[in-house]
């Protein structure tokens, strides 16, 4: 009575010291608690290990930790293997990721924060592509990246657009279980290897008779689980996956290269026809403020894209990334990184140290600067916040082509403009020679009244003149008359009475 009260309470003051580490991993918002003999617990911060206050941890420590959150019925797999993935909650707190092993003859523990509240695709910033690429209904969705690089938070939060817009069965399988989710639209059925199925393998072999539409696979490690997630793509499911590959040319060469060369061409005809897209992404440091970033090269399976995965040439997938950034809403990781420190969300230093190809990001970055601004840093987002994601390189091109097309229709416009001040100075000379031709025949037309007038003057006093003579003549001729008349009645001459 008295051991196993001692063993109780060892495993209460064990428990009490573990849930004091995570609570100050999660108040300080850290991603991964490191807990090794003789050194103070360790958090990973920003992508960096900080000591916590707290006393060195002895070997007697950490085993009793480690007894205290690894279920019995999985000591002997940990005996056998050395390693083993457990998961471990706190209520109130949040759910861990937990990974066990054995160095230098003692324990070592590492512990990744799951939180229980699933952020969005919106919240995490993530390119505005994924909600179209989770409403398919079928084909397959890679998400990879190194350790660390938040493949599974961008698997959850895929998984929580599903389960709020669509009515269909969600099953996944995990290894182990990390984030929990209620159902909303979609019903939802979790899957723990080592509990619920023995492996990945089995667990797909049986997840085609469970009526699924989306299928969740926390990871692809061999052969087989390859095989039947290309199977479960191929027949009317939408699958979801993830590799610890850097980018989509690399992914596409390691699944292909996991199957004998007697199998290749099968794969590659099923790879380029099930594959909606590859995904690669890493986290980078955020400018000025705590917190990362995912970086997010996206390659969907454009006809053109489907060629180059059936024919083998993977190596040219980059330049198809890159080449279709407007049409098909490619990017590649340096394009990326580019979109977000143009949207002032980290530096061109953090960029540069996490580009895979440093040399041709810098050479980009100086031609774009040259031609549009004077350094990154004088740079500040116009017009607010983007719809979705400061990682989206699509809007920064879109940008870029309506800023050409506008200058081509501002060079039009001028030209017409120039061509219609031609025009308008030459009718304004034609039409000063017509005011002075009018000018001309105005005065000649007034010089004309001029003399119309003098002229009517002249016959109206010549009339009148004329009335005078003729007024006068008549009087004459009366006279005339007249006294030709007194004469005929007098006599003329010898008829004189």
């Amino acid at each position: 009575m008295t051991i196993e009260k001692t063993i109780q309470d060892q495993r209460a003051y064990s428990t009490s010291m573990l849930n004091n580490f995570l609570k100050e991993l999660v108040s300080r918002k850290a991603s991964d608690l490191h807990l090794k003999v003789m050194r103070p617990p360790m958090i990973r911060l920003d992508g960096r290990l900080i000591p916590l206050d707290f006393p060195v941890l002895k070997p007697d420590d950490i085993k009793s930790i480690a007894l205290c959150i690894l279920p019995r019925d999985s000591r002997e797999k940990f005996r056998e293997k050395k390693a083993i993935d457990v998961g471990y909650s706190v209520p109130g707190l949040a759910r861990f990721r937990t990974h066990i092993f054995q160095q230098r003859s003692s324990f070592g523990i590492v512990f990744r924060n799951i939180p229980h509240e699933i952020l969005s695709i919106k919240d995490l910033d993530l390119p505005e592509q994924l909600l179209d690429l989770v409403s398919r209904k079928q084909g397959l969705i890679l998400v990879t990246g190194p350790t660390g690089s938040g493949k599974s938070t961008t698997l959850a939060a895929m998984i929580k657009e599903i389960n709020n817009t669509r009515n269909v069965h969600i099953v996944t399988i995990e290894d182990p279980i990390e984030f929990l989710f209620r159902d909303n639209l979609a019903c939802i059925s979790q899957r723990e290897v080592g509990f619920d199925t023995p492996n990945f393998a089995e667990a797909l072999r049986n997840v085609l008779r469970q009526d699924p539409d989306v299928i969740m696979v926390g990871e692809m490690r061999d052969q087989e689980t390859m095989e039947t997630v290309l199977t479960a793509a191929e027949t009317g499911h939408l699958v979801l996956s993830t590799l610890h590959t850097n980018d989509a040319s690399q992914t596409i060469d390691r699944i292909i290269d996991m199957f004998p060369s007697s199998q290749q061409q099968q794969i590659k005809l099923q790879l380029s026809h099930v594959l909606l897209a590859v995904l690669s992404q890493q986290l980078v440091k955020k400018k000025n403020v705590d917190g990362m970033v995912a970086g997010v090269e996206i390659l969907i399976a454009s006809p053109n894209a489907k060629k180059l995965i059936l024919t083998g040439n993977t190596s040219e997938l980059i330049d198809e990334i890159e080449s279709s950034v407007v049409h098909t809403r490619m990017q590649s990781m340096n394009q990326s990184l580019m979109a977000l420190i143009l949207n002032n969300v980290i530096t061109k230093e953090e960029a540069l140290r996490c580009s895979a190809n440093a040399s041709e990001l810098e050479l980009n970055l100086t031609k774009l600067f040259a031609d549009k601004f004077k350094e990154p840093d004088d740079y500040e987002h116009k017009g607010g916040k983007p719809e979705l994601s400061k990682a989206d390189f699509s809007k920064i091109m879109k940008l870029m082509e309506m800023e050409k097309d506008f200058q081509e229709q501002l060079d039009k416009y001028n030209k017409d403009l120039t061509d219609k001040d031609s025009a308008i100075q030459e009718k304004d000379s034609i039409i000063k020679e017509l005011e002075r031709e009018l000018l001309e025949l105005r005065n000649e037309l007034q010089k004309a009244n001029q003399k119309s007038s003098a002229l009517y003057e002249k016959s109206v006093r010549m009339q009148k003149e004329k009335d005078q003579e003729i007024s006068k003549l008549k009087h004459t001729i009366e006279d005339f008359t007249s006294k030709m008349s007194e004469k005929d009645k007098k006599g003329f001459g010898i008829f004189k009475k």
